[in-house]
């Protein structure tokens, strides 16, 4: 019986659906439409609501969900909210112990179509019939689940009745009404086409430069366009009517060219000029192209070709006279011609002359532009070596007043480790005090004792001491990484003319790394191979400057995460550090030009060019060797070899 019920409400949605189809002819006023449609599915859902299958007093179930779920899905937010209040206003006066799920299912159905609407209809996915099943099953799933707003008592009871046959009916009629509203879409679309077509061809014929006509197969016109009429001086209803022989033709041009039917029915096209006389008295000759079309009717395009043929006799005329002219002036460029011939061979000499000349200004010129790029380099480098000595007193100055102050949080923090373990002690010897108290004076001590286990569980201070323990040693380890990081800044920032001297180059990158940190920890993945490195005989502060150039440069090319790999070996006579990222890579074309001063890939203002050109100058300066393989999206690779020197008397 509750099939039954069901499925004749069901019907009685579809068929009330089917009124969705005459508000067609409002798709030119769009919002309009959407307002008509909504309001239309709205008295459609309302209609259902009022010949509900009854499950109990206030507990009604009927096809709206299937009817707004579909309006949204096909007409967009504006027809869903419109059908949407317009239900869940006749749910809240109909009340009873289903309201809320009722009005829960309203407002869910709603924003199913809403949904899809959006990922499936505005992106024009054509809607297959399992398309609307997986959209009637969430929908439907989203209305069961509501069951739990009923009453407890009645929750299991309602799903037992109507569960299997919603998920199976109102599916199917979700299939069923949204094919009908698809069809009609789509019935709509391909009108409106269709009427586009057919406007777009009349403009594009009423447009044409050519006269054109649309016979019958027994020579009587049928249409003609506005050029046509202009050429003939009549309206288009004088045309139309009139059989093809009884247009104003010459009867000598119907003598040179005869209306050939015959050929037309053979499928050829017919090509003839004929002369007519308009109103006005005025010849004028056009050009025809008659060809049969599939239909049965002929067509002609018609072309005033007046003013070309007298324009063809003109030109005859005029090639005449320029022909006789031709003759008379080439026997005056014969005489001209040899004149010229001395000149062209007095102005190839000068011209040899000049080239001579242009190729000396030329050299010069090269030779200028490279001395003025040298001391333009020269210059922008001594900018950049001031800047850095600049920038080398200031964190020195900086490292040094943060130094003081660490010195004595270092202490203090000491001091308030021993006093931590001090009162924990303490505390452990109370501890053992309570539990003696327990066991030798339970009834007298136990009000004071309950005291302090209240305590002891609200202040949490087994909690406290723990934490208090490993914030102690979290700031220590902070201030054991501050230190170091100043450590590395007056290392890196010292001022005094620096002399060669044997170095590790492993803690050089460890410096550096140090430095850069703040450019690393948020976006880069450190992974460290290093390996057994002898002293190195080297500036280390030019050193430490070259891994700063290198690992800034690979953190700016790592768009969002990334890694960088730092290896280092020893390799016959050469220290090899190599330093890889999985940034974005160089292209194979800049290459060649990345040690060149002042080239960057960078955005404007994010650099100047000279990073790598430092780095350059100093592994030469050192007798090493850099070398740089990259991939475009893959990543970059640097692989510097300084020679392992430990001699400081040495040549450099």
């Amino acid at each position: 019986m509750i099939i039954v019920e069901i499925i004749y409400n069901l019907a009685q949605l579809i068929a009330l659906s089917v009124i969705s189809g005459f508000a067609g002819n409002m798709r030119r006023c769009p919002w309009c439409y959407v307002v008509v449609q909504g309001v239309i599915f709205g008295s459609a859902a309302v209609i259902g609501m009022l010949r509900p299958m009854v499950l109990s007093p206030g507990l009604i179930f009927d096809g709206r969900s299937v009817l707004l779920s579909l309006c949204g899905l096909f007409f967009g937010p504006v027809a869903a909210v419109i059908a949407g209040v317009m239900a869940l206003i006749c749910r809240i006066l109909q009340g009873g112990v289903g309201t809320v799920m009722g009005s829960l299912v309203i407002i869910s159905s709603c924003l199913w179509g809403i949904i899809f609407y959006y990922q499936w209809t505005r992106r024009h996915v054509r809607l297959e019939v399992w398309r609307f099943w997986i959209f009637g099953i969430l929908v439907h799933v989203t209305m069961l689940l509501m069951v739990v707003t009923l009453p407890r008592g009645i929750i299991w009871n309602v799903l037992q009745k109507i569960g299997w046959p919603v998920l199976l009916l109102y599916p199917l009629a979700t299939i069923l009404i949204g094919k009908i509203l698809f069809e009609i879409a789509e019935h709509h679309t391909a009108s409106e086409a269709l009427r586009a077509s057919e406007s777009r061809y009349r403009n594009l014929v009423d447009l044409a430069v050519d006269g054109i006509l649309l016979g019958s197969p027994e020579g009587v016109i049928i249409e003609a366009n506005q050029c046509l009429c202009k050429m003939f001086d009549m309206d288009r209803l004088q045309l139309i009517g009139k059989h093809i022989k009884d247009l104003p033709f010459t009867e000598e041009s119907i003598k040179r060219s005869p209306f050939r039917f015959d050929l037309l029915l053979q499928g050829q096209t017919v090509v003839s000029d004929r002369t007519f006389k308009r109103r006005d008295g005025r010849e004028v000759l056009i050009e025809m192209h008659t060809k049969m079309m599939p239909e049965g009717f002929y067509q002609s395009i018609i072309r005033d070709v007046t003013d070309r043929r007298r324009f063809e006799e003109d030109l005859k005329e005029h090639q005449k006279n320029l022909e006789e002219l031709v003759k008379a002036r080439t026997v005056e460029l014969g005489l001209l011609n040899r004149s010229l011939s001395l000149e062209k061979e007095r102005l190839e000499r000068v011209n040899e002359d000049l080239q001579h000349q242009r190729q000396t200004v030329m050299k010069m010129m090269g030779a200028l532009e490279l001395v003025n790029k040298d001391l333009l380099q020269t210059q922008q480098q001594l900018i950049q070596v001031e800047k850095m000595a600049s920038l080398g007193r200031l964190v020195a100055g900086i490292a040094h007043e943060i130094n003081n102050p660490m010195s004595y949080v270092t202490t203090n923090l000491a001091m308030l480790q021993r006093y931590t373990l001090t009162i924990h002690e303490m505390l452990e010897l109370y501890r053992g005090l309570e539990d003696t108290a327990r066991t030798l004076f339970p009834k007298e001590m136990h009000g004071a004792l309950a005291i302090i286990d209240d305590f002891r569980h609200e202040s949490g201070l087994d909690d406290l001491l723990s934490d208090l323990k490993k914030l102690i040693l979290e700031t220590e380890s902070g201030v054991q990484r501050v230190s170091k990081i100043v450590s590395d800044l007056r290392t890196f920032a010292r001022q005094e003319k620096e002399v060669m001297e044997l170095a590790d180059l492993g803690q050089s990158l460890d410096c550096a790394l140090n430095i850069v940190s703040s450019e690393l920890k948020y976006k880069v993945t450190l992974i460290k191979e290093y390996g057994l490195l002898p002293r190195v005989l080297c500036y280390p502060r030019q050193m430490e400057q070259v891994f700063v150039n290198l690992l800034v440069n690979a953190a700016h090319a790592i768009k969002g995460k990334g890694q960088i790999i730092l290896r280092t070996s020893h390799q016959g006579s050469d220290v090899v550090i190599e330093i890889e990222d999985n940034g974005v890579g160089i292209p194979e074309s800049d290459l060649a030009r990345i040690f060149d001063p002042f080239f960057t890939t960078k955005e404007v203002g994010q650099g100047m060019g000279l990073g790598l050109s430092i780095v350059y100058n100093v592994i030469q300066n050192h007798h090493g060797d850099i070398k740089v393989k990259s991939a475009v999206g893959k990543g970059t690779t640097v692989v510097l070899k300084i020679p392992v020197n430990t001699d400081p008397e040495s040549p450099t």
